[in-house]
């Protein structure tokens, strides 16, 4: 308070010896600095998908994909100009650890729309050391003076350690070989990626998905593994009733199934799969992925939700 209005603010201290001055010293140490952009616009939500994979030297690569809402009773992406994003990762200080930033123009190349109708596709991959970390994504569509800006909380795990280990799944709405994605695309091991930022399918899509394996066994210089990806109406079985359904073979038959073999000549490999879920009824479904190393038969599993609605 400052009672004589001179500008020196004191804390008061309780007569129970509490000092108040050090509690909220304490606090702003624990919470640092933080403020909601008031803009002068729309602030609009907008939908991400997060995931992370191995990147060098012990760092992790973290791939952002989230989707730009056109303006209302717009449905062109092709027509959004005057469109900035960015990616920042922000430290327990709030100090920008890397950055990545897009401008759209209406030459832009555009990646492939997420079957919505009604968003812009966009995504971002920066490298990372393992750790704990904030996730800003933030647009400015200076035209239509709308705005979006969200926070994410992520840990980045450590894939550098031996042993068998699986990436996160990133969900895609198109995977193209050897071909440089338009803005908004993620490109990695020669493929351009468009991520699904809101996890959402319409049945008549094909759903992607982009994954990596890690610490697979060399044997006279080639691996040799088998991956299984099944996606299944959302349920509450745990990873044992799961085993018990599926892995490889046999268990509950609702639900799409991809299984194949692989090998390659190098101990770490990244795989896309396609899945058709035209047959299946709209609501929530759950994606487990699983990889088998054939030469040491070690397993590891990653999962991810998904939704699957009708088309517009």
């Amino acid at each position: 308070e400052d009672p004589f209005r001179s500008g020196d603010f004191d804390f008061m201290t309780s007569a129970a010896g509490e000092d108040d001055a050090t509690r909220a010293r304490s606090l702003f140490n624990r919470m640092p600095e933080r403020y909601i952009h008031r803009v002068n616009g729309e602030l609009v939500d907008f939908p991400s998908q997060i995931a992370t994979f191995k990147s060098v030297l012990g760092r992790t690569t973290l791939i952002a994909g989230y989707g730009i809402p056109l303006p209302e009773g717009q449905s062109d992406i092709g027509a959004i100009a005057d469109l900035e994003s960015g990616a920042f990762v922000l430290d327990n200080n709030s100090e920008v650890l890397a950055e990545a930033r897009h401008t759209f123009t209406d030459r832009s190349p555009r990646a492939v729309s997420d079957g919505s109708g009604g968003s812009v596709p966009d995504g971002f991959m920066v490298d990372l050391k393992p750790g704990a970390y904030t996730l800003a994504l933030e647009f400015e569509h200076a035209a239509e003076r709308r705005i979006g800006v969200d926070r994410i909380e992520v840990t980045l795990p450590d894939y550098s350690g031996p042993g068998l280990q699986v990436s996160d799944i990133l969900l895609a709405v198109g995977i193209e070989q050897g071909v440089s994605g338009g803005l908004g695309t993620i490109e990695r091991n020669g493929l351009a990626i468009a991520p699904a930022p809101s996890n959402r399918f319409a049945l008549d899509m094909p759903i992607y998905l982009y994954v990596e394996v890690y610490g697979l066994s060399l044997q006279s210089d080639r691996t040799q593994y088998a991956m299984e990806a099944v996606l299944r109406p959302r349920d509450n079985a745990g990873f044992l009733s799961r085993a018990a359904r599926s892995i490889f073979g046999g268990g509950d038959p609702q639900g799409v199934s991809v299984t194949f073999s692989a090998t390659g000549s190098h101990s770490d490999d990244g795989q896309y799969v396609i899945l058709d879920a035209a047959d299946q009824e709209p609501g929530e479904y759950e994606l487990i992925l699983r990889v088998q190393d054939l030469r040491t038969r070690e397993v590891v599993e990653t999962s991810r939700l998904l939704t699957l609605h009708q088309s517009p």
